[in-house]
């Protein structure tokens, strides 16, 4: 594989990609830049009002939101029309969300305490107040079709679901849950029903149809700490239930039955059909076990390292853990992401926090286990069209100065050649080949060819 690593541009964080892949937005102080994806030249350069806490780009890539919560007001910019811009001031509401709806032309927003959703036109200049939703920061979804939005809703002290039409903003449906505390709502492939779930403290995850009537109980309330994140294949035929239980349960979307428990265990047993590698110094010494077991910290120097294969012959792999913590966020399964076309599944479980686990969606089993010195921070699987099948692509950071790649073929390494810059989050560009490489304050671009 060759790769090529863009200049190191310090200051700037809130990096992302444009949704057609042709310009990369990010936050200089109270600074939006604007660059072009392949030469990082400047394009845009608008000064928001305060400090930017979030960016959105809009679905057609012709806008881009800065989030301002002090001020409570949103900051809109066209990234053609340097004249034109649009701030959305909330008043004394104050502002907790807000984001693009389809169209590129409305933002809906979402006031401090959830007293309300707003959403404003960007063509019109009206304003739309619709019911307070339960959640500001999840709890609302657009339906694949992208003419529908569902809001989780909580009235006297009972959840309820309420839809709207995205072309009119009329209510057209509403129904009250049977859940305790629901945390979250995803739409079903074929926008045919909704997939709500509980908080960690209620295991259970629900179907209900768009009438609302509840179709499934997929996972029944049980005494254990529950779901932390469930993530649909964009294929639409298997769902991935992260638990605090260690386990990824992958569920059938059109039965809607639990097919397979991945288990996440401190013991690899002996599969030949399972690919083991692990992180290693290329000047042949071995790495203390004590270093992959806690994470250890980033070096101040960068060393050539390289993922080393394993075959599992004999005995079973002992893979390195910590004690099970007592808060809740570091116990469980906390990543599960589907590659592009639902071939594989990565993972990471908080006991094993060195490891990502690949499984192969085909066989519903294991295919890698990726041993690294540090702590995985971000892992981002290529969305490219043609990086499916046996071109899939999975990209890892560790907070050291290495990204590490896997495909079902082959594993390398790429590095950042700057002492100082630690990878803490990856992102692929929608059409590849290339990645965001960033850390707090600072990005890159590497491109990576085949």
């Amino acid at each position: 594989m060759l790769s090529a690593v863009s200049d190191v541009y310090d200051g700037q964080s809130l990096v992302s990609w444009s949704p057609d892949g042709l310009k990369v937005a990010c936050i200089a102080q109270n600074r939006l830049i604007i660059r072009a994806h392949d030469s990082l030249d400047i394009l845009q350069v608008f000064n928001c009002a305060d400090k930017v806490d979030r960016t959105e780009w809009s679905p057609d890539s012709e806008y881009i939101l800065c989030q301002i919560s002090k001020r409570g007001i949103t900051e809109v910019w066209s990234a053609s029309d340097s004249e034109w811009r649009c701030r959305i001031d909330e008043g004394l509401a104050g502002l907790s969300r807000s984001r693009f709806a389809p169209s590129s032309r409305e933002i809906v927003t979402v006031a401090d305490f959830q007293v309300r959703i707003a959403v404003w036109s960007l063509v019109t200049a009206s304003t739309r107040h619709l019911r307070s939703p339960k959640w500001s920061d999840r709890g609302m979804a657009f339906s694949n079709g992208e003419a529908y939005m569902a809001v989780l809703t909580r009235k006297e002290l009972r959840d309820g679901v309420a839809i709207f039409d995205v072309q009119t903003w009329e209510e057209v449906q509403s129904f009250a849950l049977s859940t305790t505390d629901a945390a979250d709502l995803a739409w079903s492939y074929r926008d045919n029903s909704l997939v709500i779930w509980e908080t960690p403290l209620d295991c259970a995850l629900h179907v209900y149809s768009l009438r609302g009537e509840m179709l499934h109980s997929v996972l029944p309330a049980s005494e254990k700490l529950g779901i932390r994140a469930v993530k649909l294949a964009k294929e639409g035929l298997l769902a991935a239930v992260a638990c605090y239980d260690e386990t990824a349960k992958i569920v059938h979307s059109n039965t809607w039955k639990v097919l397979v428990e991945l288990p996440h265990s401190d013991i690899l047993r002996n599969d030949p059909s399972v690919k083991f590698f692990r992180e290693e110094l290329r000047d042949g010494h071995a790495v203390n076990q004590h270093v992959y077991r806690h994470g250890g910290s980033a070096p101040s120097r960068p060393s050539a390292v390289e993922y080393v294969e394993t075959e599992l012959k004999g005995e079973a792999v002992t893979l390195p853990s910590i004690p099970r913590p007592e808060m809740a966020d570091k116990v469980g399964v906390s990543m599960a992401l589907f590659s592009e076309d639902g071939a594989f599944l990565a993972t990471k479980n908080e006991r094993h926090p060195c490891v990502v686990w690949v499984w192969d969606m085909h066989r519903l089993a294991l295919h890698s286990v990726l041993v690294h010195r540090f702590q995985i921070r971000s892992m981002d699987w290529d969305s490219s069209a043609a990086a499916t099948g046996s071109q899939c692509r999975l990209a890892v950071a560790t907070g050291s100065q290495h990204v590490f790649f896997w495909t079902p073929s082959e594993t390398f390494v790429r590095e950042v050649p700057r002492n100082d810059f630690f990878v803490h989050r990856v992102k692929w560009r929608p059409q590849g080949p290339s990645l965001v490489v960033a850390m707090k304050d600072r990005f890159c671009t590497m491109r990576v060819d085949s």
